[in-house]
């Protein structure tokens, strides 16, 4: 997205900070709520099923790069890992509503722009038949807490309809109702390795004292910058996973 300004073929960013605002307290939408049962059945028909996830855990490489930044800023920080059993909804619910600087997901998501309520993101936790469990935006909107910032660090986080007065329904909006005070999430599909290296630059900004959105600016200005070396390919996808990140806030 470009601007006119006072400097001609500079983007938006390159100028600004760029902020979204979403609206949280929001009216009853006229779609129906659906029960949990409900919302899974609609996943299977809507996409493959998810067997191939099941590997995946929120203690991966990204988290743990999360986890050192974290613990290199302040040695005494409480952080957790959530690995397997314990990466499930209830306890992520109980993290938020006791309170925290920040959750940061680090995790494959999908968005449903037709039930936004249903889009969701796949947790590490499995079920009593072995199978992947996961977190839907109409589960995390009936939360309560008090959290800093969330970093949904999946695909399409932020993708949803445009409704007014609502702003974009969807994860991102879900984590505000629930009590964060700011939301970073994405807007296309990202690559993990892409993902976790913008990741861990915005947290060495935020850690070094930049407010949330500020950090994501620095890290989108550098990420869109020519770094000599590298091809254009790999150009290619440093610019495409900036412009997929967004912050979101009341």
């Amino acid at each position: 997205m470009r601007c006119r300004h006072d400097r001609p073929g500079r983007v938006i960013i390159q100028s600004y900070r760029v902020d979204a605002v979403a609206v949280a307290a929001a009216r009853e939408h006229d779609y129906a709520r659906f029960s949990d049962s409900e919302l899974a059945a609609r996943r299977e028909l809507d996409y493959p099923p998810f067997g191939h996830l099941a590997a995946i855990r929120l203690d991966g490489p990204e988290a743990r790069d999360v986890e050192a930044l974290f613990l290199r800023r302040d040695p005494e920080a409480k952080v957790r890992l959530l690995r397997g059993a314990e990466g499930s909804a209830g306890n992520l619910r109980k993290a938020m509503e006791d309170g925290a600087d920040v959750i940061h997901f680090a995790t494959h998501g999908l968005s449903d722009p037709r039930q936004p309520q249903a889009s969701l993101l796949l947790l590490p936790a499995l079920d009593a038949a072995g199978s992947p469990t996961y977190l839907t935006a109409g589960q995390v909107q009936e939360w309560r807490g008090d959290v800093e910032l969330v970093f949904l660090s999946a695909c399409e986080t932020a993708v949803g309809p445009s409704r007014f007065a609502e702003g974009l329904p969807g994860m991102q909006r879900a984590f505000l109702r629930a009590g964060s005070r700011a939301v970073i999430a994405t807007l296309w599909p990202v690559e993990d390795i892409y993902a976790r290296e913008f990741a861990a630059d915005f947290y060495r900004r935020y850690f070094g004292g930049m407010r949330a959105s500020q950090a994501l600016s620095e890290t989108q200005r550098a990420w869109i910058a020519a770094v000599s070396g590298l091809s254009a390919r790999e150009q290619s996808y440093r610019r495409m996973t900036a412009w997929a990140h967004a912050i979101y806030s009341e």
